[in-house]
Protein backbone atom coordinates (compact mmCIF):
# COMPACT_ATOMS: atom_id res chain seq x y z
CA UNK A 1 0.00 0.00 0.00
CA UNK A 2 1.76 3.71 -0.21
CA UNK A 3 3.95 2.35 -3.66
CA UNK A 4 3.18 3.11 -7.14
CA UNK A 5 3.48 0.36 -9.98
CA UNK A 6 3.49 0.38 -13.71
CA UNK A 7 1.28 -2.26 -15.09
CA UNK A 8 1.23 -3.53 -18.84
CA UNK A 9 -1.98 -4.69 -19.69
CA UNK A 10 -1.63 -6.79 -22.80
CA UNK A 11 -5.09 -8.34 -24.63
CA UNK A 12 -5.42 -11.15 -25.59
CA UNK A 13 -6.76 -11.11 -29.35
CA UNK A 14 -5.05 -11.65 -32.36
CA UNK A 15 -5.41 -10.09 -35.64
CA UNK A 16 -3.79 -11.16 -39.01
CA UNK A 17 -4.11 -8.95 -42.33
CA UNK A 18 -2.52 -9.23 -45.70
CA UNK A 19 -1.54 -6.75 -48.07
CA UNK A 20 -1.23 -7.05 -51.63
CA UNK A 21 -0.37 -4.35 -54.32
CA UNK A 22 -3.22 -3.47 -56.84
CA UNK A 23 -2.57 -6.22 -58.79
CA UNK A 24 -2.94 -8.91 -56.17
CA UNK A 25 0.85 -9.03 -55.49
CA UNK A 26 1.46 -9.58 -51.53
CA UNK A 27 3.57 -6.49 -50.34
CA UNK A 28 6.52 -7.86 -48.27
CA UNK A 29 8.48 -5.07 -45.56
CA UNK A 30 5.50 -3.19 -45.85
CA UNK A 31 5.11 -1.25 -42.10
CA UNK A 32 2.13 -0.72 -40.24
CA UNK A 33 1.15 0.96 -37.27
CA UNK A 34 -1.36 0.07 -34.68
CA UNK A 35 -3.28 2.43 -32.65
CA UNK A 36 -5.82 2.11 -30.09
CA UNK A 37 -8.40 4.97 -28.91
CA UNK A 38 -5.95 6.14 -26.43
CA UNK A 39 -2.94 6.49 -28.91
CA UNK A 40 -0.87 3.36 -27.12
CA UNK A 41 1.11 2.05 -31.38
CA UNK A 42 2.35 -1.06 -31.79
CA UNK A 43 4.58 -1.47 -35.06
CA UNK A 44 4.43 -4.20 -37.20
CA UNK A 45 6.15 -5.50 -40.04
CA UNK A 46 4.50 -7.90 -43.05
CA UNK A 47 6.86 -11.22 -43.80
CA UNK A 48 7.78 -11.88 -47.49
CA UNK A 49 4.53 -13.12 -48.47
CA UNK A 50 2.45 -9.51 -47.25
CA UNK A 51 1.33 -11.24 -43.84
CA UNK A 52 0.64 -9.42 -40.85
CA UNK A 53 0.24 -10.66 -37.25
CA UNK A 54 -0.99 -8.05 -34.74
CA UNK A 55 -0.74 -9.91 -30.72
CA UNK A 56 -2.02 -8.55 -27.46
CA UNK A 57 -5.17 -6.64 -29.02
CA UNK A 58 -8.76 -5.92 -26.84
CA UNK A 59 -12.07 -7.37 -28.40
CA UNK A 60 -13.75 -4.27 -27.58
CA UNK A 61 -11.31 -1.45 -28.38
CA UNK A 62 -11.09 0.35 -32.10
CA UNK A 63 -7.66 0.47 -33.77
CA UNK A 64 -6.36 2.64 -36.49
CA UNK A 65 -3.96 1.38 -38.58
CA UNK A 66 -2.05 2.89 -41.14
CA UNK A 67 0.70 1.17 -43.82
CA UNK A 68 3.54 3.01 -44.83
CA UNK A 69 5.62 1.46 -48.04
CA UNK A 70 8.88 -0.51 -47.72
Amino acid sequence: YGDNYSVLLKGSEVAEFLVTNAKGKPLGGVKAVIQTESGLTQDVQSDDNGNFKVEGLFEDESYSVTLFAP
